[in-house]
Parts: structure tokens; sequence; C-alpha cells
């Protein structure tokens, strides 16, 4: 696995590598899915189910099968991190204006929990500089809640035969804390299932670059999920027929996705 993100890695950086991005099938697949995506908003939920059954036909036929997951905000709920990090702005400064913030109120990034909350120009950069500084780093995901729903997937995927791959816009130098948070999750995470990104480089690219060279190795991609409408865009334009799968979230994005794709129910509210 290691070598495919590498490689990955190597076409991202170069740009005589962008043919890469024609459109091209992921996979064959078997399964009719006509009547789930009859429907103007596809059930994800009906559509994951029924990619299960089909995981174990295909891998009983020696099929190498592969379920992906994104991890932030579908996964692993990242709004802990933030209110943790609110409550340390606060007890740093001396001041009580996240004293009332709840995981609710929790916006996507530092600036819109802040103006969520009312602080004043000022202390809105100061906290900014906060987030700014300890959200993406790898220590502040012992902060993430476990989201159920979606981690019962991995394991369902798992127990039908696919092998469970978590790709992810993390860094991959924070790889080792990755692995200990899914397994603190009850998920069964190794270096070669863990993929994160290298520094520097576009997350829905190499998203996108990596689910290409997981299907030229020869695997069948059962299903992509994410809570990201930008990953998913990036992806469709990129990949014919591609199964990704959109988790229904407040963080979802404003980009536009095929109007075929199965949207999976809210799990954190």
């Amino acid at each position: 696995m290691g070598g495919v993100a590498t490689a990955v890695a190597r076409r991202v950086a170069s740009r005589a590598k962008a043919t890469v991005a024609a459109r091209r099938p992921v996979a064959a697949r078997a399964v009719d899915f006509n009547e789930l995506r009859a429907a103007s908003r596809v059930d994800g939920q009906a559509f994951v189910s029924a990619a299960v059954r089909d995981i174990g036909e295909r891998v009983a036929r020696g099929e190498k099968v592969r379920v992906v997951f994104d991890i932030d905000d579908t996964l692993a709920d990242t709004r802990n991190r933030t209110l943790t990090l609110a409550r340390q702005w606060d007890a740093e400064n001396g001041t009580r204006y996240f004293e009332r913030l709840t995981l609710e109120q929790v916006g996507h990034d530092g600036q819109i929990t802040a103006r969520a909350m009312g602080l004043p120009w000022d202390a809105e950069l100061s906290f900014c500089r906060l987030w700014d500084a300890e959200f993406l780093d790898g220590k502040s995901y012992a902060h993430d809640l476990p989201i159920q729903p979606i981690i019962d997937l991995a394991l369902q995927a798992q127990a039908a035969g696919a092998e469970v791959v978590y790709l992810t816009g993390r860094h991959d130098t924070y790889s080792a804390l990755i692995i200990d948070q899914l397994e603190r999750f009850g998920l069964d995470a190794t270096p070669d299932t863990v993929v994160g990104k290298p520094r520097g480089f576009d997350t829905p690219t190499f998203k996108t670059e990596w689910l290409q060279q997981s299907a030229a190795d020869g695997y069948y991609l059962a299903y992509f999920l994410t809570e990201s409408r930008k990953d998913i865009a990036a992806i469709q334009a990129s990949i014919e027929g591609v199964p990704a799968v959109l988790l229904d979230h407040a963080f979802n994005g404003p980009e536009r996705v095929r109007v075929d794709t199965p949207v999976f129910p809210r799990a954190v509210f």
C-alpha cells in the first residue's frame, strides 16, 4: 500500500501525468443499481447494503475488493477537536466566549465557529491563529469522537471480505496517530490500509489518483464514502462510474455532484 501511495504522489506531482485524469471506469459493475438510482435522491443506505451483498459474491469468486472511507467528519467527528481548542483558548486568555459552545454550534473552521459565538474582531483573530496552528496537528486527533454508524459500515465491509482502506487528506507523516485513532474506534488499521496525503498535494486530486491506481492494480471498488462534496466532485469529473457515496453532513460544502450520487443519512447532528 505504501508503494501505491508513493506512485500516486509521483503522478500528482508530475504535470505530464495529467492525462491519467481521463475518464476511465474504476471497475465493471455486475450488480444492477438502476432501481436505487431511479429516485431523485438516491438512497445511500440501500446502495451500501446492496454493495455489501455484492462484496461477498465477488470475494467468493476470488476478486480483490476494496471499500474506501474518508476519515475527517466521515469516521471521526472533528467538531469536538474545535470545541476543545475553543475551551483551551478561553482558558489561556481568561475569557468565557466559548463557555456555552455546543457541538451543534461548531462550524467547519475556527472563523465560522468564532463568528457564531459573536467574538470581537481581535478575539476572533487570536482564536483563528490557535485553530490554524493546532487543528490539523496530529496530536489533536485524540479529541475526535467516533461516528458509530459509519464505523459500523467499515466493519460490515470487512466482514463481507473487502479490504477496507482509509484514504485521507491528513498528512502521511501522522500515519501512526491515525492508526491509533482508528484502533481506538474499534477498527483494524495498519500502515497498509491507512493512506495519508503527502504534504503539498491537493486532497481531491490525490484521492482521485489513488483510486485510479487502485483500479489499475486490479481492485474492484465497492464504494468510496465521504462527507466531502469537493472530493466526490473531483473524482466524478475524472473517473467514469465511480461508486462514490456522499454522507449527509453540515460540512458537505457547496460543490455540485452528480444527481444520481447515493446519499447516506446524516450520522451526526
